[in-house]
């Protein structure tokens, strides 16, 4: 559960997100969050107080290229995303 209610109601494209807060989205530690946007792979942007704040579709295509499911607080259901089909025709 997110400690605190963002500026902007969750399902609004600017909300914006905590280390923090995606770390309690994704059942993750806030490290991780940290060293994945270091990477480049979760992209954000640092306040002039120098804290990290990821946008809501920034999180959201980060999810969905990633293959994991969209938590019910951002809209989704929870469930992971439908493996992608194989074209047909290829070797077995």
């Amino acid at each position: 559960m997110l400690k605190k209610q963002p500026a902007v109601a969750a399902d609004h494209p600017d909300t914006q997100y905590t280390t923090h807060d995606v770390a309690a989205l994704l059942q993750v530690d806030p490290s991780t969050v940290s060293k994945t946007g270091a990477r480049g792979l979760l992209l954000g942007f640092r306040t002039p107080g120098g804290h990290r704040r990821i946008r809501q579709p920034e999180l959201l295509a980060f999810l969905a290229v990633h293959g994991m499911p969209v938590p019910p607080q951002l809209g989704g259901d929870g469930s992971l995303p439908a493996a992608p089909k194989r074209a047909s025709g290829g070797r077995r």
